[in-house]
């Protein structure tokens, strides 16, 4: 049997300074969905996390879980080849 190690966030308890990965794992908690599902969205989730990452050069919070981040990710998506 595993335990938590740290305690899953209700949404009420967010905060502008959650670090992202706890807002992402509060999520998937209050949100019932596929095994493939999850993976597939924490899949992105966690993309955007480390490109957050890579250019504040600190944990990534909820406060930048903002507009400009978010679309200049989706810009630097939008030019890189995909996978086949």
């Amino acid at each position: 049997m595993s335990t938590l190690t740290t305690r899953i966030l209700r949404r009420a308890e967010l905060r502008s300074d959650t670090p992202l990965s706890k807002v992402i794992e509060s999520f998937f908690i209050h949100n019932g969905m596929a095994a493939k599902t999850k993976e597939f969205y924490r899949g992105n989730f966690n993309a955007y996390v480390a490109w957050v990452k890579a250019r504040i050069d600190e944990e990534p919070t909820l406060a930048d879980l903002d507009g400009d981040y978010v679309s200049a990710y989706l810009r630097e998506l939008e030019t890189k080849p995909t996978r086949k």
